[in-house]
């Protein structure tokens, strides 16, 4: 898998925003996008954040709210979305909904 996107979509965010949102684990799910794992400030607030490139050089960035359920096993939802994010407001868009 090419990780090359998702190495560019983390230098994007930046060391700062990446410290801010509390990133843990990072993943890259396709070859033009990154899954990211942040600490979450309250139970409401998301715990994965999706960001992914779209072929018109935009992003769209999703989070999801990602919960253990005992006897299901895990259950996911989408708490947000953005669409038609640039470069230059990636980090912006995703500490703001997260809160910070």
């Amino acid at each position: 898998m090419n990780t090359q996107v998702a190495e560019n979509i983390r230098a994007q965010l930046g060391v700062m925003v990446m410290m801010l949102i509390g990133a843990r684990r990072m993943a890259a799910p396709s070859d033009s996008s990154l899954m990211i794992e942040v600490n979450s400030r309250n139970r409401l607030s998301a715990t994965h954040v999706l960001v992914r490139l779209e072929p018109t050089d935009t992003y769209t960035v999703q989070f999801f709210k990602v919960q253990k359920v005992r006897g299901v096993g895990v259950t996911s939802r989408n708490v947000g979305e953005a669409l038609d994010v640039y470069a230059e407001a990636l980090g912006r868009v995703v500490s703001d909904r997260l809160g910070y």
